[in-house]
């Protein structure tokens, strides 16, 4: 077979495409690296903190972000490595038979990137529904450079003949008789049979990883186990205390003890003044606790209290662990079904205080940028926060109707279910307060200092020592770390879970 003549494509054009080709590749390789980095150090890149907009920690916290354990920006460092390698022209002589093998392999390499890359687009905006700036960034660019593999190909690339193709540039890279000569450009003379079969390798090898990443899908959750916060986290009392004149209402001391007494108070809506500076850290009746509990976590760096904080469970359990959530959050919604379960299997051995984080500028300063998915975050956090402050009984209840189901609740519906236990005009006049203000600030700033040595990331359990961030894939996950770290054992032992 005669070797194509490509004097009709100008040699500038394709060395130009060339070099184009690798400054493309590079820049994926450099993201690529830098994805990997933030990846083993557990940091988000800038633009990338939680709720802002691309939310790019929703992104690598998901199980499509590891492929059998290892981070999939690693590979990609693999994949724009080799194009980089290839496409500078630094393996072996640089002879027309080591040539042709070359772009092969560019060809296959192109093709893996640019499957992979609609693969992870697609998993982004229909599956994960979040964007990570960076990696679209690499996966765009990877498209480009697969792009730049086909147009310089078709320079390149001879057209199939009428009979069988003979591969003589097989016989030229052995030295065999009949092998082709290079053309005088020292391009040319790639087959096209090789070249689709190179393209079909490629495309099978991006389906066999996405296979693989379905039936074994990574860890949707990060573990760590010597955390460093910046600095001391104040004191619940000292924080909540900020302001406290300036509040409607302060914190109760319990439930009324009555029908009647409810009745009154919620006539009232407000209840007697206290002095100025002072704050009941009594724990609420949901707790059914009479005095402060402190407890101790993260090698005693963090102290929190069951009085002055919402608590799901039993105020004299024994085992205390905190969740950091918010409500508009969609891997909070599947932490809170693996939760659900586990007050269940466990009872009353277990108690969790909540500390709602919600990721939207207006009330938390880590969030630079409002992603809409998140727009109503501020109002109900500040909804369940006052309704635990005037009906901490009904508290349990509201907080998982909060969290239950695929998509977050309207504003309007979560309304109108927490006046069924609270009048309108209290909550409304509790969620302007300063105490509710001083609640989100207190665990907007522990995320932050949480954040700045793990992942700044929802949601958060911190067990003992260990602080969590994401959700397990399954109860038994969630389980084996609770019996691991706290040495209990469930008292349902039946695999259903709470409905």
């Amino acid at each position: 077979m005669q070797a194509p003549n490509t004097s009709d494509v100008p040699k500038v054009f394709r060395r130009s495409s060339l070099w184009t080709l690798r400054a493309l590749s590079a820049s994926c390789l450099c993201l690529s690296v830098y994805l990997s980095w933030l990846s083993a150090t557990h940091t988000s890149g800038p633009g990338c903190g939680a709720g802002t907009g691309v939310d790019c920690d929703n992104v690598w916290s998901s199980v499509w972000s590891h492929w059998l354990g290892m981070p999939v920006a690693l590979l990609g460092v693999g994949v724009y490595a080799s194009i980089t390698f290839v496409s500078a022209g630094t393996i072996g002589p640089t002879t027309k038979p080591t040539a042709v093998w070359k772009w092969y392999a560019l060809i296959f390499l192109g093709t893996v990137a640019a499957t992979a890359a609609s693969w992870f687009i697609g998993g982004q905006v229909f599956i994960i529904r979040s964007i990570c700036v960076y990696c679209m960034a690499t996966h765009l660019l990877g498209i480009s450079v697969a792009a730049n593999v086909l147009l310089l190909s078709m320079s390149v690339v001879s057209r199939p003949s009428a009979r069988p193709p003979d591969h003589t540039f097989v016989k030229a890279s052995l030295g065999l008789p009949g092998g082709r000569s290079p053309s005088p450009d020292g391009v040319g003379g790639v087959d096209f049979i090789p070249v689709v079969g190179c393209a079909l390798a490629g495309t099978a090898v991006v389906f066999a990883f996405v296979i693989v990443q379905i039936l074994w899908p990574g860890e949707s959750y990060r573990e760590f186990a010597a955390v460093k916060l910046p600095d001391a986290v104040e004191a619940d009392a000292a924080v909540l205390s900020e302001d406290s004149s300036q509040s409607p209402a302060a914190p109760h001391d319990a439930a009324p003890a009555t029908k009647d007494a409810a009745a009154s108070k919620e006539q009232s809506g407000n209840e007697p003044p206290r002095p100025v500076g002072t704050l009941s850290t009594a724990a609420p009746a949901l707790a059914r606790s009479p005095t402060p509990r402190p407890v101790s976590f993260i090698g005693g760096q963090l102290t929190v209290d069951m009085g002055v904080h919402p608590v799901l469970g039993v105020g004299d359990a024994p085992n205390v662990i905190v969740e950091l959530v918010d409500y508009t959050c969609p891997t909070c919604r599947q932490l809170h079904a693996l939760m659900k379960q586990g007050r269940s299997a466990f009872g009353d051995q277990l108690a969790v205080i909540v500390l709602v984080v919600p990721l939207h500028p207006d009330c938390n300063a880590t969030v630079k940028n409002l992603d809409e998915s998140h727009a109503d975050a501020c109002r109900l956090a500040r909804l369940s926060l006052a309704l635990w402050r005037h009906a901490p009984e009904a508290f349990t209840d509201f907080h998982d109707w909060l969290l239950d189901g695929n998509e977050s609740r309207r504003w309007e519906d979560a309304l109108d279910r927490a006046t069924e236990h609270v009048p309108r005009e209290t909550l409304e006049e509790s969620m302007r307060s300063a105490w509710v203000d001083s609640q989100l600030r207190y665990n907007t700033s522990l995320f932050a200092k949480i954040g700045a040595n793990t992942e700044s990331a929802l949601p958060i359990h911190i067990v003992k020592s260990r602080v969590l961030v994401g959700a397990p894939g399954t109860p038994e996950q969630l389980f084996a770390i609770w019996q691991r770290e706290l040495d209990i054992q469930r008292r349902d032992t039946s695999p259903a879970a709470v409905p």
